[in-house]
């Protein structure tokens, strides 16, 4: 992450886009801060753990869920992958049809971690 403060860099994001700054969506930045909070620690180096983060934003429509992501997104320094729902479950769906064998989605999650790792 950069060294400004996340929260202070969305409301900076919503008043130069004239976008109404919404506590709501301030509680989900500042969730998405601590839980990719990457400060190095003594002990933090001592028991690394390599593991994939990922989770699940989900809202009635028209809330900023898509626009959060991609402030969240553009500002996170590793390897990602981002795709709508809709996008996930259209190349599920490709990737099933062109393999037409029982064992489809351990190797579409094979595939998925071969791209983003």
């Amino acid at each position: 992450m950069t060294n400004i403060n996340l929260q202070d860099s969305f409301k900076e994001f919503c008043k130069q886009n004239k976008l109404e700054i919404n506590s709501s969506q301030i509680k989900v930045i500042n969730l998405l801060d601590r839980f990719f909070d990457n400060k190095e620690t003594f002990l933090r180096r001592i028991f690394k753990k390599k593991k994939k983060l990922c989770f699940y934003l989900y809202g009635k429509v028209g809330v900023g869920k898509t626009m959060l992501l991609d402030f969240y997104y553009d500002r996170l320094k590793i390897k990602k992958l981002r795709q709508h729902f809709n996008e996930f479950m259209l190349s599920y769906h490709d990737f099933k049809h062109e393999k037409k064998d029982t064992n489809s989605i351990n190797d579409f999650v094979k595939k998925l971690k071969k791209n983003t790792i």
